[in-house]
């Protein structure tokens, strides 16, 4: 089934570049900043062992213990991708930490997740949500780290404790689901579990135990999910990407032990629909962690693009469908998406590591903390860039591919040849690779030409060579090669520019690398660009700057030619560069006459976002997972949706939901709800504010085919004193037309105007 197979993370290693700068920063993190007992202290306590204290930030609730598993696969392919034996000893450490929170339960669980909530399912008592199971937030996600980290210490260490701590915690589970019906098992699955079926997959394969792999497939494939792909239908509109991925990867592995072609099928299909149509210029995808619908793409454009955690899995995903059919358009996705968002989203220093990475105008990049934040995109964030050789190359039993021209060393450990790759790829248009086979060895090899590269040139030992580009996208040497045979690869780089669709949006590149314009510095005593911060959605991501537009009369490709409306110089740099600079990726590009015709209206609108920000105290929008857990959602009979490319959540009749709110104790409040105006639900609705009704909303045609925000000025009584509130929205009659785009609350009257 397999046409190419990737080379193991031990026979890789970078060399100074790019990637190896970051792959040290974060081989830093892992073995001098972070300590193992305190990622296991979560497994300690569902133990009842002593522990450290834990981390903070996400590692202090009740998803704790979902880093410690990245933590162990990051030490496992920091020991394969290195040979740093820190790491070794690290992760040997953390296994045996788990082991003896599995001896101390003493039926096989060794989990950081009250185990509570899995007895509760052995008894047939679920209450699954799209981010909450039994009252525990993604329980079988955090559960599925651990799994993945085992299985990357037992493939990539050899430490045969972790194979053993997997198969007695899936007995666990076996024993959990054996009584559990289909229905049952759907309704757990409504719940986010990651990539649980992968990893239950891959101990199959690497115990010869199918009762996982059929466990993996009775009771973790989503019907509701997985089919329409199995189907070959896009309807991923509003889905949550991240919660998606790890299922498809589950489809890959499935098709790698069994042969179904029909999930093959569907992973590849999801593939080229995520890549080719939902993607942006740096090959991320989705905003606040969702999908929306091609062709709104301009409608997105904000801090919130871009989660590294879907582009990590969408690699992984890449990975699989390179080995089945190497072509260089998935290896091209890999190399934009590596270089462009993965690579360009991790600081300078230990710890930290991007969430979103904003395509907003002008954004700041948003980092995390070293002890305090420990969000998903931390946990893949470390494991990352010890994975960046993971795609370099790849064999059969007669040819060798390279995917990437990063600077790199190979070991061929079976054939005894190795190969040096030299160069300043990706800045540097030349590539050096030197050969070195233990004697001569016949071989095909098969060079990636990249689909921004239209001449790619080669030459062996000085002398041009001539050949085809295949079908596949690469170009073939085949030859007995000898020791100290050297090739040079030539990848001319022209600048070029990919619009947004439906927009006068555009990005800008330089062969491969995505282009940043970086604004002027500014003198300002609250630089976001330089804070650190534990919650992210605290964090903007972008400045109340006026953005820069780009005023061209002529099909515009170098950015640096254009002019800049208002008028400023704009540093044109590569975006995996920028750190605590202010930069805008897509640019507005018009010619002079349109500019003037809408300056006005830009600055104005730009003036009314500012004046609601400083406004606001704070916001909620319904139906994101981060949104609502980090406002203590309750509810009780509600449910949420997709309408119009907007997420909205609703009361059913006879339910309510309600979020904490922060507010401004010593300035009057508005609470500010966005409708549908066209609702025809004779709906009636009851906000309330620490229990005080302070309205009743008919939905009934409050503004037909149109948006509408109303406002609710808060009786003084309701906040005097207090710094939060809880809002809660019940349903009191009528239909379910009670649908809630977004919450805010706003002080009132901020510079004389209402916002």
């Amino acid at each position: 089934m397999k046409q190419a197979t990737l080379f193991p993370l031990s026979a890789v290693r970078l060399l100074p570049g790019v990637l190896k700068d970051r792959q040290e920063t974060d081989r830093r993190y892992l073995v001098e900043v972070l300590d193992p007992e305190r990622m296991l202290a979560p497994y300690y306590a569902q133990a009842e062992l002593p522990s450290p204290p834990p981390y903070g930030g996400w590692e202090s609730k009740d998803i704790a213990g979902h880093s410690g598993g990245h933590y162990l696969s990051a030490l496992a392919a920091c020991y394969a991708a290195t040979g740093d034996r820190r790491a070794l000893e690290r992760a040997e450490r953390f296994v045996a930490g788990i082991g003896r929170c599995q001896q101390k339960h003493g039926d096989g669980y060794a989990g950081a997740v009250n185990k509570s909530c899995f007895e509760k399912l052995r008894r047939g008592e679920i209450v699954a949500h799209g981010f909450a199971l039994n009252g525990i937030w993604v329980p079988l996600y955090n559960l599925h780290k651990l799994l993945a980290g085992l299985r990357d210490a037992y493939r990539l260490c050899g430490i045969a404790a972790a194979s053993e701590i997997a198969r007695k915690q899936a007995e666990y589970l076996l024993a959990v689901w054996e009584n559990l019906n289909d229905a049952q098992l759907q309704e757990i699955l409504k719940c986010e579990h990651g990539g649980i079926a992968e990893t239950l997959i891959s101990l199959s394969a690497d115990t010869g135990d199918r009762r996982f792999l059929e466990l993996a497939n009775r009771a973790f494939s989503q019907k509701s999910a997985l089919d329409p792909l199995r189907a070959g239908r896009d309807e991923l509109d509003g889905m949550h990407g991240n919660t998606l991925i790890p299922k498809v990867i589950g489809l890959a592995e499935l098709y790698g032990i069994s042969g179904d072609e029909n999930a093959r099928h569907a992973a590849e299909f999801f593939f080229d629909r995520v890549v080719n149509f939902r993607s942006f210029a740096n090959g991320g995808h989705g905003e606040s962690e969702h999908f929306f619908t091609p062709g709104t793409e301009p409608e997105h454009l904000t801090p919130f693009t871009a989660e590294t955690c879907n582009s990590y899995n969408m690699v992984k995903l890449a990975e699989h469908l390179f080995e089945w059919e190497p072509r260089s358009q998935v290896m091209d996705f890999v190399e934009r998406v590596l270089l462009n968002h993965i690579a360009a989203n991790i600081g300078r220093k230990p710890g930290e590591f991007g969430y979103f990475l904003s395509l907003a105008p002008v954004a700041v990049k948003v980092f995390s903390t070293p002890e305090d934040s420990f969000w998903c995109c931390v946990g893949t964030g470390m494991e990352s860039p010890m994975r960046y050789g993971r795609t370099l190359y790849a064999h059969s039993a007669d040819t060798l591919w390279i995917n990437h021209y990063f600077p790199s060393e190979l070991t061929w450990k079976e054939k005894q040849f190795k190969l040096a790759m030299t160069g300043g790829f990706p800045e540097a248009e030349t590539v050096d690779l030197k050969l070195s086979p233990a004697a001569p060895t016949r071989l095909a090899l098969k060079f990636r030409r990249p689909g921004w590269c239209a001449a790619m040139k080669l030459a062996v030992n000085g002398e041009p060579v001539l050949t085809a580009c295949g079908g596949d996208g690469y170009l073939i040497l085949e030859r007995l090669w000898l020791d100290g045979d050297r090739i040079t690869v030539e990848l001319p780089m022209a600048y070029r520019n990919e619009p947004l669709p439906g927009s006068d949006y555009q990005a800008f590149f330089h062969g491969p690398v995505l282009l940043a314009g970086v604004l002027p510095p500014v003198e300002t005593g609250d630089d976001p660009a330089k804070e650190r911060f534990s919650d992210h959605l605290k964090a903007r991501g972008k400045t109340d700057e006026f953005p820069p537009h780009l005023i061209s009369a002529l099909p515009l490709e170098k950015p640096a030619e254009a002019e800049v409306a208002p008028a400023m110089k704009l540093d044109w740099m590569p975006l995996y560069r920028v750190y605590e600079e202010h930069y805008g990726v897509y640019f507005r590009v018009m010619d002079r006459r349109r500019w003037q015709e809408c300056e006005a209206e830009l600055r104005r609108h730009a003036e009314l976002e500012k004046l609601r920000r400083a406004a606001t105290t704070d916001e909620v929008a319904p139906g994101f997972q981060q949104s609502e857990v980090k406002h203590s959602l309750r509810e009780s009979r509600a449910d949420t949706g997709d309408f119009q490319h907007r997420k909205f959540r609703r009361a059913l009749p006879g339910g309510e939901f309600s979020y904490e709110l922060e507010i401004d104790p010593a300035a009057p409040m508005v609470l500010q709800l966005r409708y549908w105006g066209a609702e025809w639900s004779g709906t009636q609705l009851g906000i309330l504010v620490d229990g005080v009704t302070v309205a009743e909303q008919s939905m009934r045609t409050i503004h037909p085919g149109e948006w509408c925000t109303s406002s609710y000025p808060l009786p003084p009584e309701t906040t005097r004193g207090k710094r939060t509130v809880r809002v809660t929205v019940r349903h009191l009659e009528g239909g379910d037309g009670g649908r809630v785009f977004h919450l805010r609350l706003i002080r009132e009257n901020v510079s004389g105007r209402r916002i």
